[in-house]
């Protein structure tokens, strides 16, 4: 059995995530914010395992709160 961890915040858009939208990111990107975008889906282990080891995890949201990297999430 392989445990995961729980994630710090919260999993879909919400917790300091914004929902994709295209001209939101080029919008940001033009005014020069650095943008990350998670392309995820909600039936991909793959995405959600990644979401709670290593993108929703405190080390990971601390590093974009300091860097004020806008969190975007694209779910497929």
């Amino acid at each position: 059995v392989v445990r995961v961890p729980a994630a710090s915040a919260e999993t879909g858009a919400g917790g300091g995530w914004e929902p994709f939208d295209p001209e939101r990111v080029a919008a940001l990107v033009a005014d020069g914010r650095p943008v990350f975008v998670d392309y995820t889906a909600a039936w991909c282990l793959t995405c959600q395992v990644n979401k709670r080891t290593t993108l929703r995890t405190d080390a990971v949201e601390g590093a974009f709160a300091r860097a004020g990297v806008v969190r975007v999430e694209a779910d497929w």
